[in-house]
């Protein structure tokens, strides 16, 4: 990371804002388990404050999941699998800052974990490194987080369909948002670290791309040298968004077309023995799945 790549991260980094916003988040929490009926089990910052990509007035994405006590699941009813609540408004020195909620159920999860192949795109949300909310036991939490699988393929979707958009506006000389342009290349780091270490990658890309340059650099210099240039390119739209969030450029820098046209190129969905039976292996069995839940019920009663 370069100095000047670390002054812009620096530069929208707020300490003080974040311990006030916590408080604020799990009083918010708080309001919801009551209005909803159900506990908050996980509760963490995704989107672009997740990432360290944020504005100093950017939204609070926070995002986790819930359970209902035993009664609820047993209810012909039930509750919804999903609650989604936005525009949550807190003033802090003058400022007004929006933060927006979304939970799933955990059996809901479960159930889609034991069948397979579904919510993947959830499973990165327990990588999140700003956590509010944490009720897991320790052990159980990293069982179930250990044994999520990779979503290489929402990765993979994502920046498949970022080309796609930015080739049709290239085409049709649409202007195109900066912001959505350095989106394209945060995703597909995560996704390049999934597919060359198997493994998920950090939820931060200012610590991501230190990360995943320091293992390349180890191996292949050429593509050292060629990611560092993608990543420099990543700040400098990141620089347009802190100007103007809705910061438009009529070209987007070749390096970023190619970069994407690489990772479609790679596809280990199809090319990668290894990477197609991460894919398709069981990430937990209903005997535990059940264990789990049962365990986490009991939170409920208290």
């Amino acid at each position: 990371m370069t100095e000047i790549q670390l002054q812009i991260a620096k530069s929208q980094e707020n300490p003080e804002l974040d311990v006030i916003i916590k408080d604020w988040a799990i009083k918010f929490i708080k309001d919801l388990e009551i209005k909803h009926n159900m506990k908050v089990l996980f509760a963490a910052e995704t989107g672009s404050r997740g990432y360290g990509t944020h504005m100093k007035d950017s939204d609070f994405d926070i995002k986790g999941f819930f359970i209902y006590p035993a009664k609820t699941y047993m209810s012909v009813m039930g509750g919804p699998s999903a609650i989604r609540e936005d525009h949550f408004r807190v003033e802090v020195n003058g400022k007004e800052y929006e933060l927006d909620f979304e939970f799933y159920d955990i059996k809901k999860f479960l159930k889609k974990k034991v069948i397979g192949n579904l919510l993947d795109h959830m499973n990165f949300r327990f990588y999140s490194q700003k956590q509010y909310i944490n009720m897991f036991d320790n052990d159980i939490f990293l069982e179930i987080r250990d044994n999520l699988k990779l979503p290489i393929e929402k990765f993979y979707a994502v920046t498949k369909g970022f080309y796609t958009a930015f080739t049709k506006d290239i085409k049709s000389k649409r202007q195109i948002v900066a912001k959505d342009i350095l989106n394209s290349i945060v995703i597909g780091f995560q996704f390049l670290h999934c597919a060359y270490f198997y493994e998920y990658p950090l939820y931060n890309f200012h610590q991501e791309q230190q990360l995943f340059l320091s293992r390349i650099k180890q191996t292949d210099n050429d593509q050292y040298e060629y990611y560092s240039k993608v990543i420099q390119t990543a700040y400098e739209y990141y620089q347009m968004k802190i100007s103007d969030r809705k910061f438009k450029v009529q070209d987007v820098n070749p390096i970023v077309i190619e970069f994407l046209q690489k990772i479609i190129k790679m596809n280990p969905l199809e090319n990668d023995q290894k990477i197609i039976e991460i894919v398709k292996r069981k990430e937990i069995t209903e005997e535990r799945a059940n264990q789990i839940f049962e365990s986490l019920i009991e939170i409920t009663k208290n």
